[in-house]
């Protein structure tokens, strides 16, 4: 995004904002355009900052500020003229550390092969994160928002009615109050699983999208814009989170797909050497770490050929 653009659309933000109209879809997406970049946010600060001073400005009613008021009784600042205005002012003006500290930069963690992590949030809500996960976090008494950038974590939201929990995946955003639940994403696939309490699934770049409630016991896919897909199984939803457990919980799923899973959790890699073995369907309960039983497995009930190296194993007809 180039400067002079930066600076319209922080001059738009600012007066959709002093419109008196801002709502909490609003919000999530004024939140979305600053976490874009730090440019985006600096434009903001900037301007909001010179904006401020000119109404402290227009609030002094002495001296000789008291003659250039009366021209413009009843003047409101148009957002053509803030845009218009956005440029050269954001050029001049410089936003103060107490502004600059309103839009710190959200905590950042994440885990690596076979590692699990939880944390505690701000709010009492806890936050735990499946192997090779990426996310963002910022809790305060007015925002609690979380960003999943790859993987999936897992939920335990404090009640807070006044202050939704909202978390972002993909073009997705789930929102709760006080709940447990799941959220993974991989590529453009998003998957939500809701263990106990409801959440709510939308779109963030289609308003007019459809929003969808899950509840206790239910799961929705979505791939990139597609209709988000819901069903309801206690039973599946039990299987998708048995990685808290440390196990991976399988129902007829491609050979392939259990092999990605498997290595999200060990250094020694599972790989499937042909098309006709990777559509092979499994079934069951596994150790997450066990890749070499389960490889044994593989080669002892399905007859399939199993190479070992301390790096991988091959598996193949």
């Amino acid at each position: 995004m180039r400067d002079t653009d930066q600076d319209r659309a922080a001059a738009d933000w600012l007066a959709r904002r002093d419109a008196g109209e801002w709502t909490s879809d609003d919000q999530a997406a004024f939140a979305e355009w600053l976490e874009e970049s730090s440019a985006n946010r600096i434009a903001f600060l900037r301007l909001d900052h010179v904006w401020s001073n000119a109404n402290r400005l227009a609030a002094l009613g002495g001296g000789p500020l008291r003659r250039w008021r009366r021209p413009f009784r009843g003047w409101q600042p148009t957002k053509s003229l803030v845009r218009k205005a956005a440029a050269p002012i954001v050029a001049i003006a410089m936003a103060g550390a107490a502004a600059m500290a309103l839009f710190t930069m959200p905590t950042t963690a994440s885990t690596g092969i076979g590692e699990r992590r939880t944390i505690t949030l701000a709010d009492g809500s806890s936050l735990e994160l499946a192997p090779l996960t990426k996310v963002r976090y910022r809790i305060d008494s007015t925002r609690r928002s979380i960003w999943i950038d790859e993987g999936e974590a897992y939920f335990d939201v404090r009640h807070d009615a006044a202050n939704p929990f909202i978390v972002f995946a993909g073009n997705r955003r789930i929102v709760d109050v006080g709940t447990r639940f799941s959220v993974r994403t991989s590529n453009s696939d998003i998957s939500v699983v809701v263990e106990e309490g409801e959440v709510e699934v939308s779109s963030i770049a289609d308003k007019d999208a459809e929003v969808v409630t899950l509840r206790q016991g239910s799961m929705a896919n979505a791939r990139g814009a597609a209709q988000v897909i819901v069903s309801s199984n206690p039973v599946a939803v039990a299987h998708r989170l048995s990685w808290r457990d440390g196990m991976l919980a399988f129902d007829e799923a491609r050979l392939d797909e259990v092999a990605s899973e498997f290595n999200r959790y060990n250094r020694q890699q599972l790989v499937i050497a042909s098309p006709k073995t990777a559509a092979m369907r499994i079934g069951g309960r596994f150790r997450a770490t066990n890749v070499d039983g389960f490889a044994n497995l593989l080669r002892d009930a399905y007859g399939l050929k199993v190479t070992k190296t301390d790096q991988q194993i091959t598996v193949s007809e």
